[in-house]
């Protein structure tokens, strides 16, 4: 997640970021730190002059190179992890860098700014204006979650008040408190800690259909039946292949149940050829002691996954990864097009791209300490 905050000059943007990077403990962003580093400051005598001199320069640059923010940004921090981007102004770096599914926006307006926005500065219209088109279009959902916050503030601090009456959050101050509640809580919420486990491990609950055979002992009368169930946990029993822990319908509970006795149940898939157990899991279990994972980046990618025996390639979805951490033994679940569950490690899997091939990579063995 990327929270921008976005306004003029002397809006109070670097102070609204910085308190918040400081107590989510992400990193913070300064768009304008690319053009510090290279622009040469000569003495202005006013901020004005200044303003206008970097601002010129700027544009300048970006005609020569419109990305030079992004690869900016990009270098000093993997945009894919939590961080604060403070004061993107040009709508061509906002469109590439916020994702309307994760992201969120602070727009800060000063009442009776003393500086007035510059025509680069003017860029922030057109981004707002496009976070509106967003949210008519319903192309950002703020129903179950507020992503764009709008204030226009008079005051940095309470101090300055004198005789104005007090309007709802008109100071900066209460802006920035406002502001650390709502995203350290959002943070605490969502990131979710690499847990270790013995044994068994909860995963969220996955709706299922179970072959009936498993629930009698393998029973052959059984065979071509089945039970709606839900995944609930994965067990990690040394020597067995991981297994589910589910619950049925009816209230029923089963351990070691296999990868390969429960399935999604769509009529897309229902005929698509199965898998045999010795495809879906690459090894079995070497320990009782795992850590179990779900990585938000790898879940937004589309997967796809190579089945050496069948030499076939299969699209998927990312659901989780198993570590065995006492080892050096890693395999991601991962939801397979044909309904079936698959445990593969990382040489089976791409995320992101569908190039049926791999790059001819070693594993690494090296132990790195100091």
């Amino acid at each position: 997640m990327k929270i921008f905050v976005i306004g003029s000059s002397q809006t109070g943007k670097s102070p609204l970021a910085k308190a918040l990077a400081e107590n989510m403990r992400c990193k913070y962003l300064s768009t304008s730190g690319w053009v510090r580093n290279r622009f040469t400051a000569n003495d202005y005598p006013t901020t004005k002059e200044f303003i206008t001199a970097m601002t010129e320069y700027s544009i300048n640059e970006l005609r020569e190179n419109p990305d030079r923010c992004i690869e900016y940004l990009n270098e000093q921090h993997d945009l894919s992890q939590a961080c604060v981007i403070d004061g993107v102004r040009n709508p061509h770096d906002f469109i590439k860098l916020f994702d309307p599914k994760y992201d969120s926006v602070i727009i800060l307006q000063r009442k009776k700014n003393p500086i007035r926005p510059t025509q680069f500065e003017s860029g922030i219209e057109l981004i707002s204006a496009y976070l509106q088109y967003l949210e008519k279009t319903g192309l950002i959902d703020q129903q179950l979650e507020q992503r764009i916050y709008r204030y226009n503030y008079a005051l940095f601090r309470e101090s300055e008040r004198t005789t104005e009456p007090k309007e709802h959050l008109d100071t900066l101050e209460e802006i920035i408190t406002v502001m650390i509640a709502r995203f350290t809580n959002h943070i605490s919420e969502q990131q979710t800690p690499i847990k270790k486990y013995f044994v068994h491990a909860d995963i969220d609950p996955i709706d299922v259909e179970i072959q009936s055979e498993f629930l009698h002992d393998m029973d052959t009368i059984y065979i071509g039946k089945s039970e709606p169930a839900k995944i609930i946990g994965i067990s990690s029993y040394p020597g067995s292949t991981p297994t589910f822990k589910i619950v049925l319908k009816n209230g029923c509970l089963f351990s070691y149940i296999p990868p390969h006795a429960v399935k999604i149940a769509t009529d897309k898939i229902s005929e698509q050829k199965q898998l045999p157990l010795e495809e879906l899991v690459y090894h079995n279990c070497p320990s009782e002691n795992i850590a179990v994972h779900s990585f938000q980046e790898l879940q937004k990618m589309p997967v796809v996954a190579f089945f050496k025996t069948s030499q076939k390639w299969l699209n998927a979805t990312y659901i989780t990864t198993i570590d065995w951490y006492e080892g050096n033994d890693l395999l991601h679940m991962i939801k397979l097009e044909n309904g079936q569950f698959a445990f593969l490690p990382n040489h089976k899997i791409k995320f992101g791209n569908n190039e049926h091939e791999f790059p001819k990579y070693k594993k690494l063995h090296h132990e790195w300490c100091r």
